[in-house]
């Protein structure tokens, strides 16, 4: 400092004259015009992060949209009225760091969608007090509550969180019914035949799932949102029949899976909703499975949510299901999954694959189902609700009254434990449950990976990026700097 001082004394006059410089006095106002863009910039980005903290101040500029939240979660956000809070247990050392990061994104996505989100991240070594309240001795661990119900997770996965949002929020699950009593698919089997994989899927999923016998009984009970028939191997009685579309007519969801013959069919029902599946089995030789025609893939489906970004999907030995006659009027039929245009349906007989060998062989049957052909169709009541009477009006605290939802799968194999794993089948299987048991906000949500996005110049495109950056940029600013100094002198 008495150095410094000695210096400005011994040089005041120069200084002085400095000062008093245009120069200085040009760079005096550029340096503070610099400083005040500086800091109205700096005031700016500490209002935005504390007091503007909604989505429409975020922007995800990624193709894939890999830190927004899915249409699902965002609906489901929207929809709620409860409040919600979300405490994640991290520690802050260098092996949970990525995760942390990745966390504490998606978690602010949560906290910026709603008001009714609160997100608090807590290091627990810092406070293990409230580790100790929430039971937590291994970490990560994310806790989602709301009032007395309480969801704790490992991993900061947006369905997981999503799921678990819903869960303590609702006040109860919807319940599927698996109809049992003429050799259906088993959803407590774990071999490759059963369905226990699916039906662990569903309980995962917040469904309540249990086995139906209609035997004997008179009707669906009243607490069923979804009845499942997959792969029946004998008819069903009249009397169940019966049943099953007084269900549907009091607004029900129904999901068929029925496999060629000898498998039975359920066509007394689908026939009342202009469905069909005939005794055929489906033929692709062109998109199979191990050259097996008789094992098609699909990649080909119908516009709907259920099949949005879905994957290729498998069907072992599948009967097509086709419109038959003129379904009601008040109905709405989609075409969820379609074979190939070279695709064909034949009568079932004898040995499948030998069949489809032979039929190829000898030239194209005459009496061939000509594809591409629906191995998955749904259909849906569209009828408006009539107007509520003014007395109706006043009493707003009754519920919707739910419209027919079917489903009808040309197979069953598809969603047993051999397939369900094998490209989109798992999906697929879980998106029609979710649509037909009206909680389509339930719908998958697919995983989202960073994507690999790379440019590969030409040899051309090479030579003129080393041209620019090599020779033009620096020419450039050294004849710049020549005119300047030309113009200066």
């Amino acid at each position: 400092a008495l150095g410094l001082l000695v210096c400005v004394g011994f040089y005041r006059r120069v200084l002085g004259e400095f000062f008093r410089s245009r120069a200085f006095a040009s760079a005096f106002s550029t340096g503070v015009v610099a400083f005040s863009i500086v800091g109205l910039i700096a005031v700016g980005n500490y209002i935005a992060y504390r007091r503007l903290k909604g989505p429409w101040t975020r922007w995800d500029m990624t193709k894939t949209r890999l830190y927004s939240l899915s249409p699902q979660t965002q609906k489901v956000l929207r929809e709620l009225k409860k409040d919600i809070k979300i405490t994640a247990f991290y520690p802050p050392d260098e092996v949970m760091f990525v995760e942390l990061s990745k966390a504490r994104q998606l978690l602010r996505e949560y906290e910026a969608r709603s008001r009714r989100v609160k997100v608090d991240i807590i290091d627990p070594d810092l406070h293990p007090e409230k580790a100790k309240e929430y039971n937590i001795t291994f970490y990560p661990k994310i806790v989602v509550e709301s009032g007395e119900k309480r969801e704790t997770l490992s991993a900061a996965n947006e369905e997981d969180i999503t799921n678990a949002i819903l869960k303590v929020t609702r006040e109860k699950n919807p319940k599927v019914y698996f109809l049992k009593g003429h050799g259906e698919r088993d959803p407590d089997s774990a071999s490759s035949g059963g369905m226990n994989t699916a039906r662990r899927v569903l309980e995962r999923k917040l469904y309540d799932v249990d086995t139906l016998t209609l035997i004997g009984k008179n009707a669906v009970p009243e607490d069923c949102s979804l009845l499942i028939i997959a792969g029946p191997r004998a008819k069903l009685q009249p009397s169940e029949v019966e049943a099953i579309k007084e269900y549907l007519g009091r607004g029900g969801s129904l999901l068929v899976m029925v496999d060629p013959p000898p498998a039975a069919d359920v066509n007394e029902i689908l026939r009342d909703y202009g469905l069909e599946t005939p005794p055929e089995v489906v033929y692709d030789p062109d998109i199979n499975v191990q050259g097996a025609p008789t094992f098609p893939a699909v990649l080909q489906y119908g516009y709907h949510d259920i099949t949005r970004d879905l994957p290729l999907t498998l069907y072992l030995e599948a009967r097509p299901v086709v419109k038959q006659g003129s379904p009601p009027s008040n109905l709405s039929i989609t075409e969820l999954a379609q074979t190939s245009s070279g695709s064909y349906a034949l009568p079932k007989k004898g040995d499948l694959f030998q069949e489809a060998i032979q039929g190829e062989a000898a030239g194209a049957p005459t009496t061939k189902r000509q594809g591409p052909l629906s191995v998955v169709t749904i259909a849906w009541d569209t009828s408006s609700e009539p107007s509520p009477s003014s007395e109706e009006k006043k009493e707003e605290t009754q519920p919707p009254k739910r419209k027919m939802r079917l489903a009808v799968c040309g197979d069953s194999d598809f969603a047993t434990d051999q397939l369900i794993a094998v490209g989109g089948n798992g999906p697929l299987f879980l998106n029609l449950v979710n649509w037909l048991a009206h909680e389509e906000k339930l719908i998958a949500i697919p995983a989202k990976e960073p994507q690999d996005v790379r440019i590969t110049p030409t040899n051309r495109q090479i030579a003129l990026m080393a041209l620019v950056s090599l020779i033009f940029t620096p020419l450039s600013i050294v004849i710049a700097g020549t005119i300047v100094w030309l113009v200066r002198r």
